[in-house]
């Protein structure tokens, strides 16, 4: 991810980019507990894909998400083993993502 003397705009959109990226790569870890995609450009696409193949998955960090909206948190609602969910300044939700997951234990 860009060299020492690379503008930090451009660094700091070019790891979101790659962060998104790696986290279609974790997701198909089926023994994963904590997924920590805070500050990057996942989107509702790749929320699916979470909630679809991370059956142990425990922790999710989403902070500063600002791609996932309430569709994309909605594909949380049937995991059974999430327990903390970290949305803090994901701009995009509403209070319909937190009335769709009320079931994880820690919301923040």
């Amino acid at each position: 991810v860009g060299g020492v003397d690379a503008d930090p705009v451009a660094r700091r959109e070019e790891l979101r980019r790659v962060r998104a990226e790696a986290a279609a790569a974790f997701v198909g870890m089926p023994e994963l507990e904590m997924l920590d995609l805070s500050g990057s450009d996942v989107t509702d696409a790749a929320m699916e894909h979470v909630g679809r193949c991370s059956r142990r998955l425990r922790t999710l960090v989403l902070a500063d998400c600002r791609n996932v909206t309430d569709r994309g948190v909605m594909h949380l609602r049937g995991s059974e083993s999430l327990l903390k969910l970290v949305m803090s300044h994901c701009n995009a939700l509403t209070n319909h993502a937190a009335d769709s997951i009320a079931s994880i234990r820690f919301l923040c």
